[in-house]
C-alpha cells in the first residue's frame, strides 16, 4: 500500500472510531504535532518518516472506546484501562498498517513487560517484547502526546522546556497512575521504587532529553471544542 493509500486508509479508520469530541480533537493535535516534529527531524538528517508518524498518531487512540471507564484525559486518570493501547495495536496490524505504527500504537500507554502483563493481566506485546518502543517513528508519537497533554490538557499547562521542573510532574504522575493500576486491578500497593515505575520514570526522562531539540510550541494546535483539562 502506499503511504497516500495509508494516510488515506488511516483517516478513514479514524473517522470510523466512535471517540468523543476531547479524544478527536487530542488525536488530531498530536497527528499534526508528529507530522511536524518529524519533517523538522527529517530536515535534520535524521531517518524518520512524517507519513508514517501522522499515521500512528492519528491511530494511537482507536482502541480507547473499548474501555468500560470512559474516554477523556480525566476519566482516564481516574481509572486506566492501559490495554487500549495494545487493543488498538492489533486493529492497526488487522487493517495491514506497518509495524511502526502498530509500535507507536501499543507503546503510548505503558511499558509493561512479560512478567508485568501477567501479573495485571494485561495483554500481551503483539510488536516486540515490551509494550514499549524504541522505534523513531513511536519516540515521535510518544513525545508529541506529552506535549500536547502538557501545554492543553494541564490547566495550568505545564513546561516541557524546563526539564528540572517538568520530570518532577511527570515523574510523580508516572508514579501516581501506575500505582493506581496496580491497587484497581490487583489490589496490591507498589512504591515508588517498584522496577515499572523506574522504568516508565527512566524512559520519560530519556524520551524528553533525545527529543525535546526537535519540538516547538506552535507545532501544538490550539484548544479544540470538547477539550477537558487537569491540574
Amino acid at each position: 500500500m502506499s503511504e497516500s493509500a495509508l494516510r488515506n486508509s488511516a483517516e478513514e479508520h479514524f473517522r470510523k472510531a466512535p471517540l468523543l469530541d476531547d479524544k478527536i480533537g487530542h488525536t488530531i493535535a498530536v497527528a499534526q504535532t508528529s507530522e511536524k516534529i518529524a519533517k523538522r527531524m527529517k530536515s535534520m538528517g535524521i531517518d524518520v518518516d512524517p507519513e508514517l508518524a501522522y499515521i500512528g498518531a492519528l491511530l494511537h487512540e482507536i482502541g480507547l472506546p473499548q474501555s468500560p471507564y470512559g474516554q477523556t484525559e480525566k476519566e482516564e486518570g481516574e481509572h486506566p484501562w492501559p490495554e487500549h493501547a495494545v487493543v488498538g495495536a492489533q486493529m492497526a496490524r488487522d487493517a495491514g498498517f506497518p509495524e511502526p505504527v502498530q509500535a507507536a500504537i501499543q507503546s503510548h500507554s505503558g511499558s509493561f513487560n512479560k512478567n508485568e502483563w501477567e501479573e495485571l493481566d494485561l495483554p500481551p506485546a503483539i510488536v516486540g517484547d515490551s509494550w514499549h518502543s524504541n522505534n523513531v517513528v513511536a519516540k515521535v508519537v510518544a513525545i508529541a502526546d506529552t506535549i500536547v497533554v502538557s501545554l492543553r490538557h494541564h490547566d495550568p499547562p505545564l513546561d516541557p522546556w524546563n526539564a528540572e521542573t517538568f520530570n518532577k510532574i511527570k515523574d510523580e504522575g508516572a508514579f501516581e497512575e501506575i500505582e493506581k493500576i496496580y491497587r484497581q486491578r490487583i489490589g496490591k500497593t507498589i512504591t515508588r521504587d517498584h522496577p515499572l515505575v523506574q522504568r516508565v520514570i527512566s524512559e520519560g526522562r530519556t524520551l524528553l532529553d533525545e527529543m525535546i531539540e526537535y519540538v516547538r510550541a506552535e507545532d501544538v494546535p490550539p484548544a479544540w471544542p470538547g477539550l477537558t483539562t487537569m491540574g
